[in-house]
């Protein structure tokens, strides 16, 4: 019956349902397909073609129930090729359950995270149980962002800094590429602070955060790694490059603090490290940057 009805849809398009809607010419399935808040659609195993669907399916998808019937996935636009050749249709071609998330184009065009199970019924067709997750994806990114983000300054924190560092420096060590690693520190910040106010002191480090992210460039990685010290990972730089890097942050600063301090440029103490990629260890690195730059600060202080 079902397959019957989705040759019809596929001759005669929507209007091949109008006589088929009354509740009692409906199998046992339809009923419940129907009523069902959960959104589901039942397909033929062998040409995808959809069958059956649920209501919620329809408010879902965005499209009418007679625009689907007969039509399978791929027609519609509703998943990609890739997505159809998913390992989830060769599990349900076996006979294997799973729970999968991919993302669904609506009729509209909007793309929704979807996560869905799929089961045979019998030997010709296949149950999919579909749920829209777009909004718990959502929020599960924005909870990813607020613990990856120092919440004054927008770039990453001294954890999630390591952790892209490393990465960086693996992809580095796999390639042979150079690296550097940047350290700065601001001097005499807790003057600023007594001085300025804390309000003042927020926006010379929200300032310094900007600066670094016009000084590098867009493979660097940056990050605030706590109070008022900031460090930057330069891809693929030689020293040559970190010297460029750094004489670029600090004629930023010297542009944008002025007016935070009453006229006064900002200082700050600067040191780097470089290695090759395939020596480089981003503790080692760190370590290094940091003596440089206290080297800096103490010979600063003597003059």
């Amino acid at each position: 019956m079902l397959l019957d009805r989705a040759r019809r849809h596929r001759a005669f398009g929507p209007a091949a349902i109008l006589d088929e809607t009354s509740a009692d010419q409906l199998g046992l399935l339809d009923v419940v397909l129907r009523g069902s808040l959960d959104a589901i659609v039942v397909n033929a195993r062998e040409s995808r073609w959809i069958l059956e669907l649920s209501d919620s399916f329809e408010t879902l998808t965005g499209y009418l129930r007679g625009e689907m019937i007969g039509r399978t996935s791929l027609e519609l636009g509703l998943l990609d090729a890739d997505e159809v050749r998913h390992e989830s249709t060769h599990r349900a071609d076996q006979g294997l359950g799973g729970l999968y998330e991919t993302r669904m184009r609506r009729k509209d065009g909007e793309l929704r995270w979807i996560q869905y199970t799929q089961q045979l019924l019998g030997n010709d067709f296949v149950l999919t149980i579909v749920r829209d997750i777009t909004a718990r994806n959502l929020l599960e990114d924005e909870l990813r962002l607020l613990a990856d983000t120092d919440a004054l300054t927008c770039i990453f924190n001294r954890r999630r800094f390591a952790q892209e560092a490393q990465r960086q420096i693996r992809v580095s060590k796999r390639f042979g590429d150079p690296v550097t690693l940047v350290v700065i520190d601001l001097d005499d910040f807790k003057t600023i602070n007594d001085r300025y106010g804390h309000q003042a002191g927020d926006a010379v480090l929200c300032a310094v955060a900007k600066a670094l992210g016009q000084a590098v460039r867009e493979t660097d990685v940056i990050g605030r790694l706590g109070g008022d010290e900031f460090g930057a990972l330069l891809t693929r730089s030689t020293s040559t490059g970190a010297k460029r890097v750094i004489g670029d942050l600090l004629a930023a600063l010297r542009r944008g603090t002025p007016d935070i301090l009453g006229g006064t440029s900002l200082r700050a103490s600067i040191g780097s490290a470089t290695a090759p990629g395939t020596d480089a260890d981003y503790a080692a690195l760190l370590s290094s940057a940091k003596g440089n730059m206290y080297v800096r600060k103490r010979a600063d202080a003597e003059r």
